[in-house]
């Protein structure tokens, strides 16, 4: 779920789920649940080796005292970040597969409702 602040919030955890299938239509939504989830993650190997290079890279530059503080870093931070969420959701509208996109909605009163 998602609160007022749009923090989610895990609120069910089944510690064996079942992805048996017992249909053809159980079949399709489990499988088309999974793939979907996996594609908007955007979960590749290469992404993965990417990540664990750049933590490794953060973790030697903090034991060799190097820091990130750029004169002039604070005021990019924001424009890094709105280019940043422009991205994601560009990523995100291409790769949603059957998921839907619930907020920012296109109907006003949802957004209301939402916020």
């Amino acid at each position: 779920m998602i609160d007022k602040k749009l923090k989610p919030w895990l609120i069910e955890v089944n510690h064996s789920p079942s992805f048996n299938t017992d249909s053809e239509l159980d079949d399709d939504l489990k499988i088309s649940l999974i793939t979907d989830t996996i594609k908007l993650l955007g979960l590749t190997p290469a992404r993965k080796a990417r990540y664990k290079k750049n933590k490794q890279k953060e973790l030697n530059d903090r034991m060799m005292g190097k820091h990130k503080n750029i004169p002039g870093a604070a005021q990019n931070k924001d424009e890094r970040r709105k280019a940043a969420e422009i991205k994601r959701n560009a990523y995100e509208a291409k790769h949603k597969g059957n998921y839907e996109l619930l907020f920012p909605s296109q109907n006003p009163e949802d957004t209301l409702r939402y916020k």
